[in-house]
């Protein structure tokens, strides 16, 4: 993606003006008065949107409850970190005085189950004797462990909320890896930690999540038997990893909050199709 983003000529500010009101809009027509936006940072070719957030509280046109989290950068190294603290205690401070709270750090750990960039434990398994001499994928940890952790460490101590994208049980391990070793350096901040998606979970670490009093952004729509799962993700995963996909219900005994989300624009942000 990098390759190509580089070489597009950004939105200008106009362009994220048009859509961040027609973004609003589009969420108030199904009845959304709050949401969250998950990267403020530069991604995918975009800009951090803050600035244009900024610029409508000031006229007072974002008329729903908007919360932000700032992206950490998947390149981000230990050395970096103190830095990257730095900069988030500046840029909240900023949104704030704006009206626009971002309170959040957004931290991506893996990919997708369905081009299995998604951490899994085990690999991946086969559809073809391609490569019969290789070992199959075990997907994309976009952090290293150490990483995470001190990435998490640093931002809980700061105040931030996290916000960790996991979707393979290797990610969701990391994740609550990082969370735990939050917990033990800083104690009990307050901060109010989820992980998002949370797709596939190995049964060991589910009772995890209630004990560290985490909450779960998970998208109810997907836990469906579309194409996109039985074509692109359980022949991959395997009858077994299949039954462990999005177990709310466990989730739920564990002692874990169900907050849930739509994680629009990857789907629709109307409710009662996930419901």
């Amino acid at each position: 993606m990098d390759l190509v983003s580089s070489l597009i000529p950004p939105p200008d500010a106009a362009t994220l003006r048009a859509g961040l009101l027609a973004g609003q809009a589009r969420l108030h027509s199904f009845g959304v008065t709050g949401w969250q936006e998950a990267i403020l940072g530069n991604y995918a070719g975009y800009r951090d949107g803050s600035e244009t957030y900024r610029a409508l509280y000031a006229e007072g046109l974002v008329r729903g409850q908007a919360a932000g989290a700032l992206w950490v950068p998947r390149e981000t190294t230990l050395g970096d970190v103190p830095h990257l603290v730095e900069d988030f205690v500046a840029r909240r401070q900023e949104n704030a005085a704006a009206g626009f709270r971002t309170t959040t750090a957004k931290i991506m750990v893996d990919g997708v189950a369905e081009n299995q960039s998604a951490a899994m434990l085990d690999p991946y398994l086969r559809t073809c004797n391609c490569d019969p001499d290789s070992r199959g994928s075990t997907g994309l940890r976009c952090l290293s462990p150490e990483v995470l952790s001190a990435v998490a460490i640093a931002l809980d101590a700061a105040g931030f909320d996290l916000h960790l994208h996991v979707i393979g049980d290797a990610a969701a391990r990391m994740g609550l890896d990082a969370l735990e070793a939050a917990r033990a350096a800083n104690g009990i901040t307050g901060g109010r930690h989820h992980l998002a998606h949370l797709q596939v979970i190995h049964p060991n670490d589910v009772a995890r999540f209630g004990k560290l009093g985490l909450s779960i952004n998970a998208q109810a729509l997907w836990a469906c038997n579309d194409d996109q799962m039985t074509e692109l993700t359980a022949p991959f995963l395997g009858k077994e990893r299949t039954g462990w996909q999005y177990p709310f219900r466990s989730l739920m005994d564990s002692g874990a909050h169900l907050v849930m989300g739509s994680d629009w624009p990857v789907s629709t942000p109307n409710p009662f199709d996930a419901i």
